[in-house]
């Protein structure tokens, strides 16, 4: 649908320009409207929001409904911990922790590096994170795992801190929510 309406402003866009226009402006006109297009593309590519967002709300439905096996089936889609056995405010807690993470690596990160390098350095950032996630510190690529992991611990520094202290705002705007927790 977004699409859609961004073509149909660029049609609309050029056409009322074309006939005041010289041809070369006109190309000029096309080429920029395109530029922009590819550059919200690419950096739409490198953000990972609604997966997350539609895990969070299937946790809270199962957390409500007090189904505890689900709920720690569904927590394996969020984090590695072992869920066995959790109890519902260690649900609550890893659910918690792992938004807080993902929103930072899957949102507030590649919207940081496209503001500091561009959508270069968004989609930059994705590489390196999923790196990290894909191949780690462990394992039989250790050897290149590591500088990966240990490349996104360091570009996430900013990142991270920026979501923890937007988290800590919005828990402080929430009524009834104990921020501190």
């Amino acid at each position: 649908m977004a699409a859609r309406a961004s073509a149909a402003l660029v049609t609309v866009n050029v056409a009322t320009r074309l006939p005041g226009s010289t041809a070369a402006a006109a190309a000029a006109e096309v080429v920029t409207l395109a530029v922009t297009l590819l550059e919200v593309l690419l950096v739409k590519s490198s953000l990972a929001l609604q997966l997350l967002c539609t895990v969070a709300m299937q946790m809270a439905k199962l957390l409500e409904r007090r189904r505890i096996p689900h709920a720690r089936d569904q927590l394996s889609w969020l984090c590695s911990r072992d869920p066995t056995d959790l109890g519902i405010e260690d649900l609550v807690g890893g659910t918690l922790e792992s938004l807080a993470e993902n929103l930072s690596d899957g949102f507030v990160a590649p919207l940081f590096w496209y503001v500091v390098l561009g959508p270069l350095g968004a989609l930059g950032y994705r590489v390196v994170n999923t790196l990290d996630s894909r191949v780690g510190y462990h394992g039989k690529y250790e050897w290149f795992g590591k500088p990966s992991a240990r490349l996104d611990d360091l570009i996430n520094l900013a990142p991270a801190r920026l979501t923890a202290l937007a988290l800590t705002v919005a828990a402080l705007a929430t009524p009834d929510c104990d921020a501190a927790r």
